[in-house]
């Protein structure tokens, strides 16, 4: 393949150019192995069905859209595995952000200070994350996490444990680009990592702006429900991050089978949507 050539697929191809990222991330941050734990696999192939990829659906409720000044109320996460929405295995967190918490905000996502009373730290909430990213569900697994959070060695007697599956972590998020910049702050905040995470987000937000019908209209409303709507899905409460994260992972399968009607099923198409 001539030089030419290659940059003509690699601008085709936008999950070479992610694996790209990948390889030079890895490269820097040697020394952090949490990360390294979950960013090891390499990512899927652009013509990988995406119905049998595991997927990671995350919405937060935040005090506001600047991940510099504003923080994170609640962290809402639930998986999709092998084309089904896990409800059993979603998880709702709530961080200890009680100073955070404003009257204007508080009105739309119902989220006082006494419900943060009990919350966790970001580090606490990061250590779950992950290991929901590395489909770790053990306690030795989770208190590994924590003590890499924590920079501490594996506690003793502990022992390390193998993720369940060992795919490189696929993120879903409606407007990915908040959840991407909260995640990116808190990892800078834990690790002192500023180079941006190298991971997969589908988001179901530009899929749907994606879609020919609706470049081709004056549609300018992307709202979550109201995308729901058009599709006859069953109205859920907003502003609930768990809620809003199951909510997202229904959208993306009926998107899925919206835009593959007919045709083979294929990640890298959805990834390049995704950034459009």
């Amino acid at each position: 393949m001539s030089i030419f050539s290659a940059l003509r697929y690699f601008r085709r191809d936008p999950l070479s150019r992610l694996a790209l990222r990948r390889e030079h991330f890895l490269t820097l941050q040697a020394a952090q192995p949490l990360v390294h734990q979950f960013l090891l696999p390499p990512l899927p192939a652009s013509d990988a069905d995406p119905w049998s990829l595991d997927m990671l659906v995350l919405d937060m409720e935040t005090t506001g859209l600047d991940a510099q000044q504003d923080s994170v109320l609640s962290l809402g996460m639930v998986p999709i595995r092998a084309g089904m929405v896990q409800l059993g295995q979603s998880q709702h967190l709530y961080l200890d952000a009680c100073a955070q918490v404003r009257a204007d905000t508080a009105v739309i996502n119902h989220i006082l200070p006494q419900t943060l009373q009990q919350g966790m730290s970001a580090s606490q909430a990061l250590m779950h994350l992950f290991t929901a990213l590395a489909g770790q569900n053990s306690a030795c697994a989770m208190a590994d996490v924590e003590c890499s959070v924590r920079g501490e060695g594996q506690p003793h007697g502990a022992t390390r444990t193998e993720p369940a599956h060992a795919g490189f972590p696929i993120l879903v998020a409606h407007g990915a680009a908040i959840e991407r910049q909260f995640l990116q702050q808190w990892v800078s905040a834990c690790f002192g990592l500023q180079a941006e995470l190298p991971l997969l987000w589908l988001d179901t937000l530009a899929l749907e702006r994606s879609l020919v019908g609706n470049r081709h209209s004056a549609r300018r409303d992307y709202r979550l429900s109201e995308i729901r709507r058009s599709y006859g899905l069953p109205a859920y409460l907003a502003h609930n991050a768990l809620a809003d994260a199951v909510a997202t992972g229904e959208l993306l399968l009926v998107q899925m089978k919206h835009i593959f009607a007919g045709r083979r099923p294929q990640l890298g198409e959805l990834y390049r949507r995704s950034l459009s």
